[in-house]
């Protein structure tokens, strides 16, 4: 999926890493195997993030969350602070009760 986002911005740079083992399961523990050298690949994950000129991604994951707040530090003097660069892809649920 990324491959062919990326053909279709040709003028962008898309930065990922492709061997993190990511949460593709409804299964909440996915992490536990790979804790080892999870943290890495997060702290990249961050570092990359952070620096990013535009953010796309899920606030439900505190990577982001905790990236688009150092995100807006980092880009303090280079953009507007009214210019919206992070964009959340989150989709409205309710829970019945």
């Amino acid at each position: 999926m990324i491959d062919e986002t990326a053909r279709g911005w040709p003028d962008w740079n898309f930065v990922f890493q492709k061997e993190v083992q990511r949460s593709t399961t409804t299964k909440r523990t996915w992490y536990k195997s790979g804790r080892g050298t999870a943290a890495g690949a997060i702290a990249t994950d961050v570092d990359v993030l952070r620096r990013a000129n535009f953010l796309v991604g899920s606030f439900q994951s505190n990577v982001y969350r905790l990236s688009t707040e150092l995100n807006t530090a980092y880009h303090v003097r280079t953009y507007p602070t009214t210019m919206e660069r992070h964009f959340s892809v989150d989709v409205e649920w309710y829970e019945d009760p």
